[in-house]
């Protein structure tokens, strides 16, 4: 589990007001965060001349101000500081004022309190259509995946990526995470879990089509979610029909598609390691180190009751070997003990005939 992180400013709101009313005077300027008092000072060095009214400060911070900051642009974790230098400057010079009031041990709980909602509300796809592919690439990758400990696959689960803020949250068709326990989750938080989805895949309707070509692409390239996927099931808003987009630095660039287009239409998921086809114009998964494609619910369905009719034969099959098996052990154990009984039979006649001989 990484260290509990939280952004700067996250407040209950009586504090915040203190710090406004105080900032409206004292107007500080973070210098940056430091592990040691000596960092901080040959930071402080290394600034250009400032002004005399800007005054440095260097304060010890205290351990429930040590959490570790999110770094917004990729969310990758930073070290923890123990150290704080800000540089002020003052626009009543004169005036002795109070050193800005610091945050009370109990707000680092406030954020506990927040409620962040396992649903938004919105129905999980917008017709059959949609619905048979979200089931489909959730359960498929879930199989693909199931022995897999550190990878995670869920599909239309809340993804809560800013702590303190219910409403900044996404809930894709389909994700997939790495490096994340596989368990089953009520909601997924970013700055608990550590890491962010590598694939998105969103099935495109008509509600649906203007978030999934516009703010998702924004809100997803923000996350740093690697791969992001879209399909339109019934080809009414996408051409082609599917179509993959792979994050180059902070903007998705579209994955190159094939040329020209044929009826094996496919594009390769880096992260997953898989193709994604179109076979006459519905969605497949293929794992290209088995040649085979990922099984829908349909196909797992008649596969299990294949493998439980041949179950069935090979337990039949075994029952009747073993069958005959004791049949012939008793037939062994019949003919055995008639062998005995003639055996004993002959020795006694022997016996008799030695008598009468003499």
């Amino acid at each position: 589990m990484l260290p509990f992180v939280r952004r700067q400013g996250l407040l209950d709101q009586a504090r915040r007001v203190a710090i406004n009313e105080h900032n409206a005077r004292w107007h500080p300027v973070l210098i940056g965060d430091f592990q040691s008092a000596d960092e901080a000072k040959v930071a402080l060095e290394q600034l250009p001349d400032r002004p005399l009214e800007l005054k440095p400060m260097l304060r010890e911070m205290a351990p429930e101000q040590q959490l570790v900051p999110l770094q917004s642009s990729c969310f990758r974790l930073e070290k923890v500081a123990a150290f704080r230098l800000c540089l002020h400057r003052s626009r009543q010079r004169h005036r002795n004022i109070r050193p800005m009031p610091t945050p009370r041990p109990e707000d680092a709980f406030i954020l506990d309190a927040i409620d962040y909602p396992e649903t938004d509300g919105e129905p999980v796809a917008e017709s059959d259509f949609q619905l048979d592919y979200v089931i489909y690439a959730r359960e498929s990758l879930r199989q693909h995946f199931k022995h897999c400990q550190d990878v995670y696959v869920a599909g239309n689960l809340l993804i809560y990526y800013d702590e303190g803020n219910p409403k900044a949250a996404v809930a894709p068709d389909c994700f997939v995470v790495r490096g994340v326990p596989n368990h089953k989750r009520r909601t997924y938080k970013v700055w608990q879990e550590g890491e962010v989805p590598v694939f998105c895949l969103e099935i495109t309707s008509m509600s649906t089509r203007s978030q999934d070509l516009g703010p998702k692409l924004g809100t997803y390239a923000f996350l740093g979610i690697e791969e992001y996927w879209q399909y339109d099931p019934t080809g009414d808003y996408l051409d082609p029909r599917l179509q993959g987009y792979r994050l180059d630095g902070s903007s998705y660039q579209e994955i190159p598609r094939p040329h020209p287009f044929g009826a094996d239409y496919h594009l390769t998921s880096a992260v997953l390691g898989l193709e994604l086809h179109l076979e006459d114009g519905r969605l497949r998964f293929r794992d290209p180190s088995t040649g085979l494609f990922l099984p829908d619910l349909d196909e797992s369905l008649a596969e299990n009751a294949r493998l439980e009719d041949e179950k069935a034969r090979v337990l039949a099959g075994k029952a009747q070997a073993e069958a005959e098996k004791a049949r012939a052990e008793e037939q062994a154990r019949t003919e055995a003990q008639r062998r005995h009984d003639l055996e004993q039979r002959l020795a006694a006649l022997e016996a008799r005939l030695r008598e009468f001989g003499g």
